[in-house]
């Protein structure tokens, strides 16, 4: 293991939350990883999966993650971000490796930043009085007139909502109801087209299989799948089962024991396909496949037995 020492710039040099930034660390390094890594390319992306401990989305967002040849033994790493808080914000280290190499790994530390605050720069304290605005002669009465209409339409609409909350719960459900439909659809329609496209590489299908299946979470859930990463799947739907019995989201419905075991077979498979694209001493046994994906298809089929009854 090398920790590689970074030349580190933020930009914008100043940023706010919910601003778009990178984030740019340029070092020297004649590693064996890095010409691995590039492989004559001037650029690639790399995975959110490399970093050693677990991201805080609740802080920042990473949107994505690209390493750059600028010359001789010379790279940069830039990571594109939107944080969601001021103050010191600091990325886990991040690990760089490559298959072809064993044993070897290259480690990007990175230094703490600041996210801007506007209330501090301003110097801003407490709220400004409301100043009363000025009106010309005369229009007082039509002023107070519209808000006495806007308060009789409001009162109105108000009822009609509370008279009707059941065709208005109903046309919810019925929403979702479709919006799961076509998700389930979707999905199975593309790991049925990966069971056909037998001469496939298992590096390849083990890759579009996360894709569909985080994708297909993501919407039936309503849960940031695509960005939790393997070891934290358990617990997430682990989260998402001592919820069930929150009436407004109807994602959650109560987790059965067949259900349960689906969730745990869906995280088994995720781990299988991290071996396979990670691995090179991990592959699909002959004929695996296809039941592979067959049983991810009854998986679905079982979560979502309760929109289908």
């Amino acid at each position: 293991m090398v920790n590689i020492q970074i030349k580190q710039n933020l930009i914008p040099k100043q940023v706010y939350i919910g601003d778009s930034a990178q984030l740019l660390c340029s070092f020297n390094s004649n590693s064996e990883i890095l010409k691995a890594l590039m492989a004559d390319k001037d650029k690639i992306t790399l995975p959110l999966e490399n970093f050693i401990q677990d991201l805080d989305f609740t802080e920042y967002d990473i949107k994505e993650i690209t390493l750059t040849k600028a010359g001789i033994d010379y790279y940069n790493l830039n990571l594109s971000f939107v944080p969601w808080r001021t103050g010191q914000l600091n990325f886990p280290d991040y690990r760089l490796f490559s298959e072809n190499i064993e044993n070897q790994e290259i480690i990007i530390v990175f230094e703490p930043f600041s996210i801007s605050s506007l209330t501090e720069e301003k110097s801003i304290t407490s709220i400004k009085d409301i100043e009363a605005p000025l009106l010309l002669p005369g229009t007082i009465y039509k002023l107070y007139g519209g808000i006495i209409v806007f308060i009789i339409l409001l009162i109105i609409v108000i009822r009609l909502i509370v008279k009707h909350k059941k065709v208005i719960e109903f046309l919810r459900k019925r929403a979702s109801i479709r919006k799961y439909r076509r998700n389930k659809k979707q999905a199975l329609k593309q790991l049925n087209l990966l069971c056909k496209n037998k001469n496939e590489e298992d590096v390849t299908a083990a890759e579009k299989i996360q894709k569909i299946m985080r994708k297909y979470l993501d919407i039936r859930f309503d849960y940031p799948f695509s960005k939790t990463v393997t070891s934290q799947m358990n617990y997430a739907f682990e989260q998402m089962n001592n919820q069930s019995d929150d009436e407004e989201n109807n994602s959650l419905s109560a987790f059965s024991e067949k259900k349960l075991a689906a969730c745990k077979e869906i995280t088994e498979a995720f781990e299988k396909t991290d071996f396979i694209r990670f691995s090179q001493e991990h592959a699909f046994k002959e004929e695996e496949k296809l039941s592979f994906i067959q049983k991810l298809i009854e998986n679905i089929e079982i979560l979502e037995e309760e929109e289908n009854a």
